[in-house]
């Protein structure tokens, strides 16, 4: 009996795991790439991609169907809350893959920090190509700081649901 009820709270585990995922990296990443596709410039290498896969046509339509809302949004939202939303959704995949491991995870969090916070205030010392930007940096540190703390509540939440 207790195996079995061991059982059924690995699953629930499992599926929890798949669920944070779902919603703490996926759909980050997606609402990320949406602002990209329709609100940023089509300089951008990606629209050559999307070229050479037959997705030109599509991908203009839709930047024409929201082109007029583009004006009334804050530049912050299409410009660094990208950024952002990528290092949360980073953060996010590495807490949940390795259960919060501390050991772990210190060591696979550099590589969000220094893609996005590191490489921002190298960037306003000039040591980085590109410009600084405050709303990056901003973004940046709030991606990984959210992710933090929204993350850890749920694995606290699922140690209280398991024990």
């Amino acid at each position: 009996m207790i195996e079995r009820g061991q059982a059924m709270n690995s699953e629930a585990v499992r599926i929890n795991k798949t669920t944070l995922t779902i919603i703490h990296c996926l759909t980050p990443l997606f609402i990320g790439g949406l602002l990209y596709v329709l609100l940023r410039s089509t300089t951008i290498r990606m629209f050559e991609w999307f070229s050479l896969i037959g997705l030109e046509d599509a991908i203009q339509f839709a930047r024409t169907s929201v082109f007029e809302f583009k004006n009334d949004l804050p530049k912050w939202v299409y410009f660094s809350l990208p950024d952002g939303l990528w290092i949360y959704s980073f953060t996010s995949a590495i807490l949940i893959n390795w259960d919060n491991d501390n050991q772990k995870t210190k060591i696979w969090l550099l590589i969000p920090f220094a893609t996005g916070i590191l490489i921002e205030i190298l960037q306003a010392f000039k040591l980085f190509s590109g410009t600084f930007d405050i709303m990056d940096l901003t973004f940046s540190i709030l991606g990984i700081s959210l992710s933090k703390i929204i993350i850890n509540h749920n694995f606290k939440q699922n140690e209280k649901a398991v024990s």
